[in-house]
């Protein structure tokens, strides 16, 4: 019999065990676990890629050893986004507060679904193995995940 930890820990870590030759894990499985949960973008770079970025900017302010840079990314409603229309156009104002519309689906409600995603991508890492950190999305966009060896 399984605790609740076993089963937390085993669905975390479904689709991005390491390879066994090589104890990495795959890119490919890496935008298949993020693809599973949502993420309509998401790209894995070397940390080594970002070396020139600003002195606090770099994986490597964050975690020395870091490896990878995991970014995802979500689609966000085109009839939102468009927000000039929303927010301008008289007849719709009067019919709801399109700040908060806009506010919810372009802000709110995708950064949620952002950090719960690198959330449960920096544990799955943790749980491998590999020490983790993840930067909450700003203004809808991107969620960060950083990995290192272990």
């Amino acid at each position: 019999m399984s605790t609740s930890t076993e089963a937390i820990d085993e669905r975390m870590i479904r689709g991005i065990a390491p390879d066994e030759s090589t104890g990495k894990v795959s890119t490919k499985e890496v935008r298949q676990f993020l693809f599973d949960r949502g993420a309509t973008v998401a790209g894995v770079a070397p940390a080594t890629a970002f070396a020139d970025a600003p002195g606090g900017h770099r994986a490597t302010d964050i975690i020395p050893n870091a490896e990878s840079v995991i970014v995802m990314g979500v689609k966000l409603i085109s009839s939102l986004v468009d927000w000039p229309s929303l927010v301008w156009e008289q007849k719709r104002s009067t019919v709801f507060n399109a700040w908060l519309v806009y506010d919810e689906g372009c802000f709110d409600s995708p950064n949620i679904r952002l950090a719960r995603m690198a959330g449960e991508l920096a544990t799955a890492f943790e749980v491998n193995g590999y020490h983790s950190f993840f930067s909450p999305g700003s203004l809808g966009s991107t969620t960060t995940c950083l990995n290192a060896a272990r």
